[in-house]
C-alpha cells in the first residue's frame, strides 16, 4: 500500500484508533498530522509519553537512548513498560471515550510490548511504514540529519549514530557541511534499517495479521 492509499482507506473507514508503527524518518508523524487536520484525529506521540511516564519521573535524562530502547525494543525493565502503557492508555481513553478518534505515532518494536499496549483496542487500525525505496529513505534521513546538533540528535536512533564518526559530526555541527563520508554513513544506515524493517515486519505479522504495510 502507498501513503495515498492509506489516506484513502482511513478517509473511508474512519477507524476510532489508528496506530502508525515503522522505522524512523518514514513519514509517520507527517501522516499523523495530516489525518489529524483533515479528519479530526487527536495525535498521540508515544515518544512524549515515554519521556513523561518513564524518563522524567525516574530522573533518567542522561540515559535517554537507553530508556527508549528498553521501552520500545527490549523487555528487561517491565516496570518501565507498565508505566508507559498505563500512561498511554489513559491519554487514549480520555479522547476515545468522548468520541474523538486518535492516531498514535510511535515505533514499538517488541511484539509482546505492542500486544500488551494494544490489547484493549480490538478495532485498532495498524499501519507499518516500511522504507522500500532506499533513495527516498536516504533523502528523508538526510533531511532529519541536517536538523541535528551536538545537543540535539533530532530523533535519530542510537544505531544511526554508531555509524557516524564523532569528530566528523562535531565539524558538521559547526560548518553544516555534509561530507561524502557523512553521506556514506546515512546510506549505510538506510540499508541496515531497511533490512531490520523487513525482519520486524515478519515478526509483527504473526501477531498482527491484519497490519497494513505502507511502502515509502
Amino acid at each position: 500500500m502507498t501513503v495515498d492509499e492509506l489516506y484513502s482507506s482511513i478517509a473511508t473507514s474512519k477507524p476510532r484508533v489508528v496506530y502508525l508503527n515503522g522505522k524512523t524518518s518514514t513519514g509517520k508523524s507527517t501522516f499523523a498530522r495530516k489525518i489529524a487536520a483533515d479528519f479530526g484525529y487527536e495525535v498521540i506521540n508515544l515518544d512524549d509519553i515515554v519521556v513523561q511516564s518513564v524518563l522524567v519521573p525516574r530522573d533518567l535524562a542522561n540515559q535517554r537512548s537507553t530508556v527508549f530502547l528498553e521501552v520500545y525494543k527490549h523487555r528487561n525493565k517491565l516496570d518501565w513498560i507498565a508505566d508507559f502503557i498505563r500512561a498511554a492508555r489513559e491519554i487514549i481513553d480520555q479522547h476515545t471515550q468522548v468520541g474523538t478518534p486518535v492516531v498514535i505515532d510511535g515505533a514499538i518494536a517488541h511484539v509482546e510490548t505492542m500486544q500488551d499496549f494494544l490489547q484493549p483496542y480490538a478495532d485498532v487500525y495498524i499501519a507499518y511504514f516500511h522504507p522500500s525505496n532506499l533513495e527516498l529513505y536516504s533523502r528523508y534521513l538526510t533531511e532529519r540529519f541536517m536538523g541535528t546538533t551536538i545537543n540535539n540528535h533530532n530523533g535519530l536512533p542510537k544505531a544511526f549514530w554508531e555509524l557516524v564518526d564523532t569528530t566528523e559530526f562535531a565539524t558538521f555541527s559547526e560548518t553544516r557541511t555534509l561530507t561524502p563520508s557523512l553521506r556514506s554513513s546515512i546510506a549505510a544506515y538506510a540499508q541496515s534499517s531497511q533490512t531490520s524493517s523487513l525482519d520486524r515486519i515478519a515478526t509483527l505479522n504473526h501477531a498482527f495479521p491484519t497490519m497494513t504495510i505502507v511502502n515509502i
